[in-house]
């Protein structure tokens, strides 16, 4: 038994030194690799390529580069307060990018996106002085934007009939300062084709849209709780 105990460790000490005695494959010593690879596509922000290793001696190439892909930029336009632009969809490229140009009624004529509040919208305050409220509309712009605040207020409500019966509106973007829409508020709007709703809207009145024959769908918000 002792014996078999000291010929053990006498042939893992020889392993060893043999092992020892046997450098260690590198890129250097070792000619036929054994290449994993791992391809990145190529984006419009960088060039695709394959990434070679070697899972012996761990040696790494590029190779196979391919070039970037072109943006792709949107057809419609993207717009902030202050400018418009085609964005890309893959990443934060901007194409056409320029100020707006505001006609008289608040709409760019270049993206034609309202971008100031319509004149001739009339607000209120309320009656405990903590918000304002749209309580009629006297212009003559088709499309319309709301306010989202009125000296200092927020701009909480459409009131009843504030639109009833204007047969010149389209298009009406509401702000997600508005939580409700009341009454008949754009009934009879029979031109009116767009709402955007902001993201506070929670109670739609009776027959605010009532008599609108060309407002043909609308998206209503997660956020609406009661409808009339």
């Amino acid at each position: 038994m002792t014996k078999k105990i000291v010929l053990f460790f006498l042939l893992l000490a020889l392993s060893t030194l043999i092992a020892c005695k046997i450098p260690l494959p590198t890129p250097d010593n070792h000619e036929v690799h054994t290449f994993t690879t791992v391809t990145t596509l190529p984006t419009c922000t960088q060039e695709g390529y394959d990434t070679n290793t070697c899972s012996v001696c761990g040696f790494v190439e590029v190779t196979n580069k391919t070039p970037m892909l072109p943006h792709a930029f949107s057809d419609t336009y993207s717009f902030s307060d202050d400018a418009h632009w085609f964005a890309c969809a893959d990443c934060d490229a901007k194409s056409g990018y320029g100020e707006h140009t505001i006609d008289a009624f608040g709409c760019c004529t270049v993206c034609e996106q309202l971008v100031i509040p319509t004149e001739g919208i009339v607000y209120g305050i309320s009656e405990d002085g903590t918000y304002a409220e749209v309580l009629g509309y006297s212009g003559e712009a088709t499309k319309i934007k709301i306010a989202d605040t009125y000296n200092g207020l927020p701009v909480q409500m459409i009131g009843a009939n504030a639109f009833y019966n204007n047969t010149n509106i389209t298009s009406v973007i509401i702000p997600d300062s508005v939580t409700v829409i009341g009454t008949q508020a754009f009934a009879g709007c029979s031109k009116l084709t767009s709402v955007s709703f902001g993201n506070s809207v929670t109670t739609i009145g009776d027959d605010a849209f009532a008599g609108c024959s060309n407002l043909t769908s609308v998206t209503i918000p997660d956020s609406v709780t009661t409808i009339g």
